[in-house]
């Protein structure tokens, strides 16, 4: 209900507006039921009326992580980290760069994720700067043939630790790709290694120590 109060006005325009929030993915008719227009002297207008429609497409965020995102590594020197992909619903591919601390660890090997090999057809997988990389990875995979829902890992890296340190692993460009080549909107979390190399061993006998360690 809408009223002029102490006036009255000509001509056409916006009376009021109406905010909707979408719940979920479609299509609405919007019809008027009913209309009652009145003049200055409060006497019904003849009107008529159009039938509007309101399409609603939602906005889906993938998710773009590296798992674990934390980890602390020692023993025989060498970690695995999964880049992970969620929420996307028709999953093509995705061209990927992330940094990480030279001085800490290195890349030495990448395989195809788990999610990725379950994949109903076949897939490419890319480490394109193998040869020349020195703080970054620019990694590009896709399914070849076929889209699927995509929640779970789709390539793993094996780090080798080069000295004690932590090493951010930080994304740089990111593009997820749908079912029609196009890039969906991607929310990112970055990921932490810790290298903490084991202290070596050597198994002498006691007449060894002693006799290294002789006065």
């Amino acid at each position: 209900d809408a009223a002029m109060l102490g006036c009255t006005v000509s001509g056409s325009g916006v009376l009021f507006n109406i905010t909707f929030a979408g719940v979920g993915a479609g299509s609405s008719p919007l019809a008027l039921m009913a209309t009652e227009l009145r003049d200055i002297v409060n006497a019904p207008i003849a009107a008529s009326s159009l039938l509007g429609a309101i399409a609603y497409v939602p906005v889906i965020t993938a998710n773009l992580s590296f798992q674990p995102e934390a980890v602390l590594f020692e023993e025989d020197g060498t970690t695995v980290i999964c880049l992970t992909v969620e929420n996307v619903a028709d999953f093509l591919g995705m061209s990927v760069t992330f940094d990480f601390d030279p001085s800490v660890l290195t890349p030495v090997s990448i395989v195809p994720g788990q999610a990725l090999i379950d994949a109903g057809c076949p897939h490419y997988l890319d480490w394109l700067n193998a040869g020349t990389f020195v703080n970054t990875m620019e990694i590009d995979l896709a399914l070849l043939g076929c889209t699927e829902p995509m929640d779970g890992p789709v390539a793993c890296i094996t780090f080798q630790g080069v000295q004690f340190g932590e090493s951010p692993l930080t994304w740089l460009q990111n593009a997820v790709r749908d079912s029609n080549n196009q890039t969906v909107l991607v929310n990112t979390a970055n990921g932490l290694v810790l290298y903490d190399p084991a202290v070596s061993t050597t198994t002498v006998s006691l007449g060894r120590l002693k006799y290294m360690f002789r006065e």
